[in-house]
C-alpha cells in the first residue's frame, strides 16, 4: 500500500496487537460492498523481512495461483508458476478452516475481532 492508498483510509480503534504489528478496523472501505475491511500495521522488523507482494498476493490469490513456499507461514510472490513449489487450491472466509482443505495444506489468518474478514488458504505442492 502506498502512502497516498493510506492517507484515504479511516481507521478506527486498534482491534489488536501480537507479534507481528496492530490491526484496526477500516470503516471507510468495503469488500464487494459487504464484507468489513481490516488495516494491517506491520512492526518494523517484520516491515525489513516481509515480502509484502506475497502477503497482498495471498490475501487476492486465485485458485490456481502459483506461490513460493518458504514455510507452513510464509509465502513469496513469483513471477511464473515455473519457480513456484505451491499452488493455491482453496480459500474460505473462516479463519483455520483446515477441514475445507482436505488433505492439501493451509494457511490462516484471524483478524482478532472482525471474523468477517478472517481466511483460510489452501495449497498443494507444485508441481
Amino acid at each position: 500500500m502506498s502512502a497516498a492508498d493510506y492517507d484515504t483510509l479511516t481507521l478506527g480503534p486498534q482491534l489488536g496487537r501480537g507479534g507481528q504489528g496492530a490491526v484496526y478496523p477500516v470503516s471507510n472501505q468495503r469488500i464487494n460492498d459487504q464484507w468489513d475491511v481490516v488495516y494491517k500495521e506491520y512492526n518494523d522488523a517484520v516491515r525489513a523481512q516481509a515480502d509484502t507482494g506475497a502477503l497482498a498476493a495471498m490475501v487476492d490469490a486465485p485458485l490456481n495461483g502459483c506461490f513460493y513456499r518458504v514455510s507452513n507461514t510464509d509465502f513469496a510472490s513469483v513471477s511464473s508458476c515455473s519457480q513456484a513449489n505451491v499452488i493455491v487450491t482453496g480459500k474460505t472466509s473462516s479463519y483455520s478452516d483446515a477441514s475445507s482443505c482436505g488433505s492439501d495444506g493451509w494457511t490462516s489468518w484471524e483478524s482478532g475481532g472482525y471474523p468477517d474478514v478472517d481466511y483460510t488458504v489452501c495449497w498443494r505442492n507444485y508441481p
